[in-house]
């Protein structure tokens, strides 16, 4: 079984569309008896050079994934090595054109997330399970706020200002969804100006954003500690192609993608709802609602009681 590598070319073909392929790696006439097949021999080059690449950000901080096989390898990084080959095969010296917006910024956030990790500013995600227990593999630390919350990690900072665990979710939720939907879909956080935002000028977006959250009542008198339900709003645009009753296995394949998805420094995250939201020529707008529990902690922790001695207790007693 081969270790090491991040992505085979039948994984290639599964998280893209057959067709595109074969319009960027196709060999044969149109006419032909075979007709147009992919040029697989030139997908696995394009495939060895995503692989060099990601070892140069990844392997001086994770050296054990050199040990490990193809199969189990992080989702994160298939779909970093995915998206690599893909916008490759459009930037074709003789046709710059055919890189598309989506394609483009796909390949500047793989760029960002394994400068990231290259920096220690990003983790894995979801996906590493049993990289803890090899050489280097970078054992997560010891919860101690509470049993039922996983990990959380540590803050990045960027600017120098600490990155919350309300964007360190949506930063998860938007490379997760990144692989499950469609490569036309253009998926990004809410834009701070909606108003300048047109969803008609491409086929298909998904934007996230957080959209409250409830806490729990706490424990009696001790306010110190309370669970913390945050809620993420995702609202997918769907144009022709993929609205009408085409958006069902969409909605499908993205609640199946998301719900019980593991995420650092939360419970699994739960579905809550999705409703259609308005439909006019042609333009269908769906919005999905998730949620996730983080512990919420005070930064004043609550007195101690104070307590009767033992002796006093008896004497009074």
């Amino acid at each position: 079984m081969t270790t090491g590598s991040y992505l085979t070319v039948d994984e290639l073909i599964a998280l893209n569309s057959e067709e595109d392929l074969i319009a960027l790696a196709g060999i044969g006439g149109f006419n032909s008896a075979g007709g147009r097949t992919l040029d697989r021999d030139r997908l696995s080059a394009q495939i060895r050079r995503a692989q060099s690449l990601i070892d140069g950000h990844v392997l001086n901080r994770f050296p054990a994934l050199g040990a490990v096989p193809c199969a189990d390898m992080p989702a994160s990084l298939k779909g970093a090595a995915a998206d690599l080959v893909v916008y490759w095969l459009r930037d074709r010296v003789a046709d710059r054109g055919a890189v598309d917006d989506v394609t483009r910024a796909r390949y500047l956030d793989v760029m960002d997330f394994l400068k990231g990790i290259r920096d220690g500013k990003t983790d894995l995600g979801p996906g590493r399970d049993g990289l803890g227990g090899l050489p280097g593999g970078g054992a997560g630390q010891t919860d101690r706020i509470a049993k039922q919350f996983p990990r959380c990690p540590r803050p990045v900072h960027a600017g120098g200002l600490a990155v919350s665990v309300i964007q360190s979710i949506e930063t998860q939720l938007i490379a997760r969804l990144k692989r499950c939907l469609p490569s036309e879909f253009y998926v990004v956080g809410f834009p701070g100006n909606p108003e300048a935002f047109d969803p008609a000028k491409m086929r298909a977006a998904a934007l996230v954003h957080y959209s409250g959250a409830r806490y729990g009542e706490g424990n009696g008198m001790d306010l110190a500690r309370q669970s913390r339900e945050l809620r993420f709003t995702i609202v997918l645009y769907l144009g022709d192609l993929n609205g009408g009753a085409a958006a069902y296995p969409i909605l499908d394949t993205m609640r199946q993608w998301l719900q019980n998805t593991a995420l650092e420094g939360a419970t699994p995250l739960k579905m809550m709802s999705e409703r259609l939201t308005d439909q006019a020529a042609g333009q269908w707008d769906w919005q999905v609602d998730v949620s996730c529990v983080v512990a919420s902690v005070a930064a004043e922790q609550s007195p101690a009681r104070p307590r009767i001695p033992l002796t006093r207790f008896q004497e009074e007693g």
